[in-house]
């Protein structure tokens, strides 16, 4: 049964109850039958019959009609108590008769259409659904049932045409626009994105289905947004939706047609760019990194740059069904995501090695972390002029069981793209928190440990809370504690980060802005932000001696940071040139290779602690 031949089923037992309950006095319709190839007409009336029990029961009453052209007057009775509106055409398409109902429906009064042509009261019906499914009736076909959208009276039918004697058709049809109306609600609820408007990933997939089955040439392009987490966080949900309906807008402006685009998931969008004689990917591909070229303005006129990572793959090259094609693509995104700034990669089967490393990755960072062999390493920050230390930075580090040594570039960054962070953190910080304990114990000195945080939990208060947490089940003195924000950051415009860093430095931890002097560009705002030392970046400690530009601005920087009354460091330092050179313009608490690379807490101990078994490190 089709989906039309269920409508109506349906409508016929609505209609007869709505007899049964007294809502209509009958319910009349036309039944056509097939019988030895030829069609039969019987009417089929509804009327209410009241039961012994006070109820009321329904009895159907079926007789056969005529609706010949030279005999369908006898039964003009029937037609007119009919429901449905009825038409009947003779085999040179001129109206023969309307009943009713069907007057009404098309505002038209019978007298001015009997005899006339369908295409000259009708003309755009000429090339429409309703021109296809006649030429069904005259090649043979006994019977249709379609949908159609009349442009004149802004309505969609339900019709069901039938072969009659003498080469006619009986059509009679009824109002669908609400129906069609409630089709496209549902429609756009299961096809289409809430927020966006996009189709959604169930829609595109079944437009990358069709261009399969069509044979067509076509590439996929599949985006995902850089750091719309850190967005919500920094700012809000709300502006992260913002951002993503800008994103919409400016990718719909590219997509070919409405189809060629989706919203797949949350910060992912589909392209399908299909190939035209001789040509490839290239053209379009360059119009995707354009459309992230420019700031994306939002309502309250604030501009957010959002930079995408883009993977491609392309049919017939790369995969040969819908899901291999997607699957591909989100592999070639992922190695794009590995770089810093919008960039598109093209899909190589070599990526589905990488795809399976990170999804490896990926499991481990949500299983044990120490058993996956997850742990911290001390780098010592030393006086450059008296030789003592003064502190250390805590760095993560992954021996990975299958992979080896995994950079922490890497691992950190799938982990905050897949949600993974907060419990990593924490994993480091009781391991820190537990080594500190022991070795104040060992050594009765207690020693500055600086830890890095990452821009996504500055923002999270359910992060603060249990740093906090850990410090008291710990017992570490705040004093002892110093947080590493990177400079990069965006840190101005989060309240919520500004009050954490805050609520941090009210307990007594230092506040440490690191890699300072390539990325922060409003300087005036470090006068109210809470900081209490600064970390020179290694970029320009690596050009001392060898770039006078560079020592200038190093020293209009160390002299900029004293005026803050702020603490500061210099990173990155390797040789005797920079430390002296660190020495003369008054920084003189370095870190680097030059006294020590990052080393394991039994190492870190016997060089730096064994031979101070009492007193204090700084």
């Amino acid at each position: 049964m089709t989906a039309l031949q269920e409508r109506e089923r349906q409508a016929e037992a609505e209609n007869i109850e709505r007899v049964r309950r007294g809502h209509e006095p009958e319910y009349v319709r036309l039944i056509p039958l097939q019988v030895s190839g030829e069609t039969h007409w019987f009417s089929l009336q509804a009327r209410p019959f009241p039961l012994a029990n006070s109820e009321t029961g329904v009895v159907l009453y079926k007789q056969p009609v005529d609706l010949a052209m030279d005999g369908y007057l006898g039964t003009r009775e029937v037609l007119e108590s009919m429901t449905d509106a009825f038409i009947l055409i003779d085999g040179d398409l001129n109206f023969r008769y309307l009943n009713g109902a069907a007057e009404k429906l098309i505002q038209l009064n019978r007298t001015e259409v009997i005899g006339k042509n369908v295409w000259e009261v009708f003309p755009e019906a000429k090339d429409s659904v309703f021109h296809t499914n006649y030429r069904k009736l005259k090649m043979g076909q006994v019977d249709v049932q379609f949908d159609f959208y009349a442009q004149a009276f802004a309505k969609w039918f339900d019709v069901r045409a039938y072969r009659v004697a003498n080469k006619g058709l009986a059509i009679y049809f009824r109002d669908a626009s609400e129906r069609k109306a409630t089709e496209q609600l549902l429609e756009e609820k299961a096809y289409y994105d809430y927020l966006t408007g996009l189709p959604n990933r169930w829609k595109i997939e079944q437009t990358i289905q069709q261009l399969l089955q069509n044979g067509s040439r076509f590439s996929l392009f599949y985006i995902n947004l850089n750091k719309l987490k850190f967005i919500n966080d920094l700012h809000s949900h709300r502006t992260g939706d913002e951002v993503l309906k800008k994103v919409a807008e400016r990718l719909k402006g590219i997509a070919r047609s409405d189809n060629a685009i989706s919203r797949f998931e949350g910060d992912e969008f589909l392209l399908v760019h299909e190939h035209g004689t001789g040509q490839g990917y290239r053209t379009f591909e360059a119009e995707v990194l354009q459309a992230f070229a420019e700031p994306f303005v939002l309502e309250n006129a604030q501009c957010i740059q959002m930079g995408a990572s883009i993977g491609i793959a392309s049919y017939p090259d790369h995969a040969r069904d819908v899901e291999e094609l997607i699957t591909c693509a989100g592999t070639a995104m992922a190695e794009a995501k590995k770089e810093t700034t919008t960039s598109c990669s093209v899909f190589s089967p070599d990526m589905r090695f990488k795809l399976a490393r990170r999804v490896k990755i990926e499991q481990d960072l949500a299983g044990d972390l120490g058993e996956a062999g997850i742990y911290h390493v001390l780098q010592p920050q030393i006086h450059g002029v008296t030789g003592e230390l003064r502190g250390v930075e805590v760095l993560a580090r992954w021996q990975h069981p299958e992979f080896g040594a995994i950079s922490p570039t890497e691992f950190i960054q799938i982990a905050e793209e897949t949600g993974t962070i907060a419990r990593l953190t924490y994993y480091l910080i009781e391991d820190v928190f537990d080594s500190m304990k022991k070795r104040e114990t060992a050594y009765k000195g207690r020693l500055r440990t600086a830890i890095n945080i990452t821009p996504t939990l500055l923002s999270s208060k359910p992060f603060f809370d249990e740093f906090f947490r850990l410090i008291e089940e710990y017992g570490i003195l705040p004093e002892l504690l110093e947080i590493e924000v990177t400079e990069s950051m965006d840190f101005t415009y989060s309240s919520l980060a500004f009050g954490h860093l805050m609520e941090c430095q009210a307990k007594g931890i230092s506040i440490a802005i690191d890699d300072f002097g390539t990325g922060f560009s409003r300087l005036t705002t470090l006068i109210d932000f809470p900081v209490d030392k600064i970390k020179l970046d290694r970029f320009f400690v690596q050009k001392i001696g060898m770039d006078r530009k560079a020592e200038v601005v190093l020293e209009s920087l160390i002299r900029f940071v004293k005026t803050l009354d702020c603490e500061i460091l210099a990173e990155g330092v390797e040789h005797e040139r920079e430390r002296a050179f660190l020495n003369r313009m008054g920084c003189t608490i370095h870190q680097g290779y030059y006294y020590a690379k990052p080393m394991g807490i039994c190492d870190f101990e016997k060089m730096y602690l064994g031979e101070k078994p009492t007193g204090s490190f700084g």
